[in-house]
């Protein structure tokens, strides 16, 4: 009981601490401690939440631990992995989310994969317009 309130008083930290968007993974412990856990720890209950707050934190250094978790043997993990993912808009993840569209034996997480890779097309479109229209503005500057 004692590991679960350690995890439960971690992850409460966490999820008040203020980081910067996209530190490195070496220079947040949190999101070195999610990474982890996300991958590694035993506990399917808590690598399905360590998926969720990743996807929470909104620091794509989280992507390739998050890929890592669509591979997970637990549905619930790739489900979480899977919406993650689709949070943090990384083009990263159009291959193995691709893959889980065709190859994961649960539907649900099929779905979710799908809705993910919906929303990573529509954050690059987003972010290729905005570039654009930047673009456009500081060529109009004298």
């Amino acid at each position: 009981m004692s590991g679960l309130l350690a995890a439960l008083s971690l992850s409460w930290m966490a999820a008040t601490a203020v980081v910067p968007i996209d530190a490195p993974i070496e220079a947040d412990p949190h999101l070195q401690y999610w990474t982890e856990t996300a991958l590694r720890h035993p506990s399917e209950l808590l690598r399905k939440n360590a998926a969720r707050t990743l996807g929470g934190l909104g620091n794509r250094e989280a992507v390739p631990a998050l890929i890592g978790a669509l591979k997970d043997s637990l549905f619930s993990v790739r489900l979480e992995a899977a919406k993650a993912l689709g949070k943090l808009g990384d083009e990263r993840a159009f291959g193995p989310l691709a893959d889980v569209v065709s190859n994961d034996t649960d539907r649900a997480v099929r779905r979710a994969a799908e809705e993910s890779i919906s929303l990573i097309q529509a954050n690059v479109e987003f972010q290729k317009q905005k570039a654009e229209k930047q673009q456009s503005s500081q060529a109009k500057k004298p």
